[in-house]
């Protein structure tokens, strides 16, 4: 159904990831909504909103980006992003007409965050590739706003290239005792569970 509407974004490994993480949330009641941070063309996002809803879920989807291209990144391990995928906004919003449970918010979220900032999550999904935004996202979230038993999954932590999530999670999370941390080498999702 998705490909109906997506070039492919989101992999079949991926989404069994996704799914496993929304059936998580959901057996274990945890409260709060979802959050992506780094949408692209929307495809995970619109996942998502289905699986939400499959699940007979009320929660809401907040799916941010700047839905027209990266921002400009300056550390070095990320500057090959600055000013790459392109996006068409209208054309992203128009595939998400019938989805009521999913808000686009549109920006840079470093910015935008702090006007569209949910109280609670109970799982933020951060495919947003640069180490400043990963960092940010952490920082600005996992203390306050990801409920206890919530899941924050950094999608690009098992992609060579992406060297700056991966070093984002480690000056993170390394040594930290308030999370389970787990490594998929299924998908390359690293996902980590607040305690």
């Amino acid at each position: 159904k998705s490909l109906e509407r997506f070039e492919k974004k989101c992999d079949i490994r991926d989404y069994m990831d996704l799914c496993q993480t929304i059936m998580y949330i959901n057996k274990h009641e945890i409260p709060g909504d979802v959050a992506e941070f780094g949408s692209y063309k929307g495809h995970s996002g619109y996942l998502l909103s289905l699986l939400l809803e499959a699940h007979g879920n009320t929660k809401r989807l907040y799916m941010y980006d700047t839905f027209e291209k990266f921002p400009v990144e300056t550390i070095g391990v990320d500057a090959f992003w600055s000013d790459t995928h392109e996006v068409n906004f209208d054309e992203v919003k128009s595939k998400f007409n019938d989805r009521p449970n999913v808000e686009l918010i549109k920006g840079d979220f470093t910015h935008t965050l702090n006007e569209h900032r949910p109280q609670k999550l109970s799982f933020v999904y951060v495919d947003c590739d640069s180490y400043r935004a990963s960092t940010f996202l952490m920082v600005e979230l996992w203390e306050n706003v990801l409920s206890p038993g919530g899941v924050m999954i950094l999608e690009d932590y098992g992609h060579a290239a992406l060297l700056g999530n991966r070093l984002a999670y480690h000056h993170f999370f390394d040594g930290r005792k308030d999370c389970f941390k787990f490594f998929s080498q299924f998908s390359g999702f690293m996902v980590v569970v607040k305690r």
